[in-house]
């Protein structure tokens, strides 16, 4: 519906009638190969419409989908080494037009450019300042503030990365 939401499922239909809300689009196919999502843990909006999801088990840990939906490319994947996740578990992006995802295995967040280019990694283990127990989600600014939730620690940090 043009002022809501409208959900057909399997117990029927279900509207949202919210005036400020519009459907846009959906999409999504199940599977574990490029363009296809499979326990998604995170997604962000890009400035300019790019959808950019992370999945726990896919090809590419993270992938880039046009605002229409159409896949443009992944990186990362799950296996070990710099650029490359055990469980993203965040999303956000920050200056620079830089992406920034948390691993909660891992216990880190990683940087990339919005191309995939590692840039670099920061966090590890622990309590105190820029260490994490167990990240689970990441909101960013745009502009160098990044704030990142803990499941584990209970607590929440707002960094400021240059």
């Amino acid at each position: 519906a043009e002022d809501g939401i409208r959900d057909i499922g399997v117990t029927g239909v279900q509207t949202c009638a919210l005036p400020i809300l519009r459907f846009v689009t959906t999409w999504g196919v199940t599977g574990q190969d490029s363009a296809q999502l499979k326990d998604i843990t995170a997604l962000a909006v890009a400035a300019d419409g790019r959808v950019f999801v992370t999945c726990a088990a896919t090809t590419y840990a993270v992938q880039v989908f046009d605002m229409n939906g159409r896949f443009e490319r992944g990186f990362g994947r799950h296996e070990l080494g710099p650029g490359n996740f055990s469980l993203p578990s965040g999303l956000a992006f920050t200056s620079g037009d830089r992406v920034c995802v948390s691993d909660a295995i891992r216990q880190i967040v990683q940087v990339f450019e919005t191309d995939g280019t590692f840039v670099g990694t920061f966090g590890g283990v622990g309590i105190g300042l820029a260490q994490f127990r167990e990240p689970s989600a990441l909101a960013g600014d745009g502009h160098g503030l990044l704030a990142l939730a803990e499941k584990s620690g209970s607590r929440f940090q707002v960094l400021w990365l240059r």
